[in-house]
């Protein structure tokens, strides 16, 4: 068996805990300790927010769109002061599967760890991925 599918341990679906929401979704058990998923690595670079919407014509309404949209916050997010926001090179690529995480304090079943997701404790099939 590959490697790949060795690793394969979860899809979006929609969310158990919100019934609106898409959430990651166990597609086998999954014992404790296990690594689920990768930390991402995104590509591009910060502009000023400014030249952002003179170059593209884009208006505030559409920036924060797109901040909706990715919700992870690591794309098109804005520093503090909102002179600069960062921009994916190729913004289909940046889908990652942390960002259908769910979260939950109560029911948490994967923790975030500097390198990666990891289950908490045995995760079952069809069960939904919630970060604590």
């Amino acid at each position: 068996m590959s490697k790949a599918l060795q690793t394969f341990y979860c899809c979006p679906g929609v969310s158990t805990k919100n019934k609106s929401k898409v959430g990651l979704i166990a597609v086998r058990n999954i014992p404790p300790n296990t690594k689920v998923l990768e930390r991402p690595h995104y590509h591009g670079h910060w502009c000023y927010t400014e030249e952002l919407h003179e170059k593209l014509n884009v208006e505030t309404t559409t920036l924060c769109t797109l901040q909706d949209l990715y919700r992870n916050k690591k794309l098109f997010m804005q520093d503090s002061n909102r002179r600069y926001t960062f921009v994916p090179t190729i913004p289909l690529h940046e889908f990652h599967g942390e960002m259908f995480l769910n979260q939950s304090k109560k029911n948490a079943n994967v923790v975030s760890k500097k390198d990666g997701y990891f289950s908490i404790k045995e995760i079952k099939v069809g069960e939904e991925l919630l970060v604590l």
